[in-house]
């Protein structure tokens, strides 16, 4: 009798260790991003969160400077190419929080991304994975929307010429209030 059991208890905590791995989702986290748009054409997307960001620009992750005690922030220095807004350097640090909870983006060292950040030159810049951050050549290529650049690293491929904010057939600039992560919890999150 006290074998059944065994058994039965075994198999029951087989079945639902099983069930738990298959049902619950690979990744879970306490970070949620409310974005402002529905179905807005990617134009007006890209358009409003280059208005709502301080900083636009493409950059490659070159150095991890975190310091060894963060325990809830990343900072990466960042060689940038191409700004369309608030950096005009050939180097900036970027912060954002560490994946999970606090939202953090993901960056992957020596790879090139489009990176909306607020923040100042003064008092550094920070980001999420609320915002359109993206490795450069993921679709669809955000930078067609930005306009002519205001830096430009002089070995760097140049962007299009075109500026969609002034021509007569593109989205005029929308204005909006900057992204914030909300994680479930209430607190609020990310570059204010």
């Amino acid at each position: 009798m006290k074998q059944k059991r065994t058994i039965v208890n075994l198999s029951s905590f087989l079945f639902v260790t099983i069930c738990t791995l298959v049902l619950v989702p690979d990744s879970v986290s306490a970070c949620s991003c409310g974005f402002p748009w529905g179905n807005d054409p990617i134009r007006e997307r890209v358009v409003m969160e280059l208005n709502s960001s301080d900083a636009v620009f493409v950059g490659t992750i070159v150095e991890d400077v975190t310091p060894k005690d963060s325990l809830y922030m990343a900072r990466f220095k960042v060689q940038v190419e191409t700004s369309w807004k608030g950096i005009r350097t050939e180097t900036v640090i970027i912060s954002t929080g560490r994946p999970g909870a606090f939202c953090g983006f993901q960056f992957e060292m020596g790879a090139t991304y489009l990176i909306f950040a607020g923040g100042s030159v003064e008092k550094g810049f920070g980001t999420s994975r609320c915002t359109r951050n993206a490795p450069v050549g993921a679709l669809p290529d955000d930078r067609e929307y930005l306009g002519l650049p205001i830096f430009q690293r002089s070995d760097a491929e140049a962007p299009s010429q075109t500026d969609p904010r002034k021509d007569g057939n593109s989205t005029p600039r929308i204005s909006a209030s900057k992204l914030l992560c909300r994680p479930k919890n209430g607190l609020r999150t990310g570059v204010q």
